[in-house]
């Protein structure tokens, strides 16, 4: 069968469904894939720790630094940079406000701040030692009350349909490489399926150029 969207995830992780919320907020059809039975099939949902927010004084700049002393230097700066200026607000906006996951506080009812690993400061939030599994809870209620995502579970993606490899225009070989869409494999029913999607320009697009 033939199924299309405006836009396909494949994926079900704290990734996948973040995205597929926001693209729906902003009115685009999503189709989302998951191998399993859904959130309790992925990473997130195993992740003990914490998760990176803001500390009291921090700042962007020592948050980039933290990183890039963690990553030995080998980090790509843009991409860090993007996590420091961008991170504290979406966990602020999807998973406080939003999904209003249940952060551990402190005895003064404040966010239960840590610090881990390489970081200079506390700014890692966290769900006493079970923060995946806080999360991907947190988000899928939200998708079950978003119309505009569709679940698919059980599904497995098996490849990629590109549009050099999957058109008759030769020259194509030559373009950016664009992604129309996937081979799923239904893992009951041992079909597979094309899922396609729209190609939207979408905002958060442009982090293809990562």
């Amino acid at each position: 069968m033939n199924y299309k969207s405006d836009i396909l995830i494949i994926g079900a992780g704290i990734a996948g469904m973040s995205a597929a919320i926001y693209a729906a907020e902003a009115g685009f059809s999503v189709h989302l894939i998951t191998k399993g039975d859904f959130f309790t099939d992925s990473n997130t949902y195993y992740a003990q720790g914490g998760i990176i927010y803001k500390g009291d004084n921090d700042s962007t700049e020592n948050l980039i630094k933290d990183i890039l002393n963690a990553g030995a230097g080998l980090s790509l700066l843009k991409t860090v940079k993007i996590i420091a200026e961008e991170g504290p607000f979406y966990i602020q906006d999807l998973l406080i406000n939003k999904a209003k996951i249940n952060f551990t506080k402190n005895k003064g009812g404040k966010l239960d701040l840590t610090e881990e690993a390489a970081h200079s400061t506390r700014r890692i939030i966290h769900s006493s030692d079970a923060t995946g599994k806080a999360i991907a809870e947190g988000l899928y209620k939200l998708i079950k009350k978003n119309k505009n995502i569709k679940i698919y579970k059980n599904h497995l993606c098996i490849d990629l349909i590109l549009k050099h490899k999957h058109t008759n225009e030769i020259l194509s070989i030559y373009d950016r490489p664009e992604v129309l869409g996937a081979y799923i494999l239904a893992l009951k029913d041992k079909t597979i399926d094309t899922f396609l999607s729209s190609n939207h320009p979408c905002c958060w697009r442009n982090r293809a150029n990562i």
